[in-house]
């Protein structure tokens, strides 16, 4: 949501601030969910992301469900052989094996054009909140643009830095989802 701002300095002149108002998560698997804001204030936006990386961590850790048990105890045998790894190169191979592992037991959250518009509007809230399920974060900016937020639980990226310049509707059509108009599919969604 846009708020009209008119501040001016010698150099610019600001004429809106975007604000939160609303998240929706649609995944590959029928799962629909829309979060709205109870009212303006501060902690009504911090309970909406808090409530949104809630659900994604009730769906992240049901689709790690699926992984068979060995993907789990290969993760929990290589953290303790880096830990008690004596040797630099010895450390580095496994914790090489380790991280790619952990990456592709990453759920990613894919949003349409959010680096430059939902995730910075996002980051003050959700890099807290974040840290609180994993105190190992990473943020990659560049710029205004947000290229990647992630834990060793999720990360959130941009579909438009994996795919040419397009608009939603054309992105819309290129993946057979149908745009209605007035429908949710015109706000920002988090595809995972």
């Amino acid at each position: 949501m846009e708020k009209k701002v008119g501040t001016r300095t010698p150099a610019t002149e600001l004429h809106a601030s975007h604000h939160l108002l609303s998240i929706a998560i649609g995944t590959n698997f029928g799962f629909e969910k829309v979060f709205v804001r109870e009212n303006s204030s501060a902690e009504a936006a911090s309970r909406l992301v808090q409530d949104f990386v809630e659900t994604l961590v009730e769906i992240s850790d049901s689709w790690h469900n699926f992984f068979p048990n060995y993907f789990k105890e290969a993760v929990e045998k290589l953290e303790i052989i880096v830990a008690e790894a004596k040797k630099k190169t010895e450390k580095r191979r496994f914790k090489g094996m380790l991280d790619k592992l952990v990456k592709h037991l990453k759920m990613n959250v894919y949003g349409f054009n959010s680096a430059r518009f939902d995730l910075p509007v996002l980051v003050p809230y959700l890099l807290p909140i974040m840290s609180k399920y994993d105190t190992k974060l990473s943020v990659i900016k560049k710029s205004c643009s947000y290229f990647l937020i992630e834990n060793r639980k999720m990360a959130f990226r941009d579909v438009l830095n994996f795919s040419v310049p397009i608009s939603l509707a054309g992105y819309l059509k290129q993946n057979s989802t149908e745009q209605k108009k007035g429908d949710q599919m015109k706000t920002k969604l988090a595809f995972l």
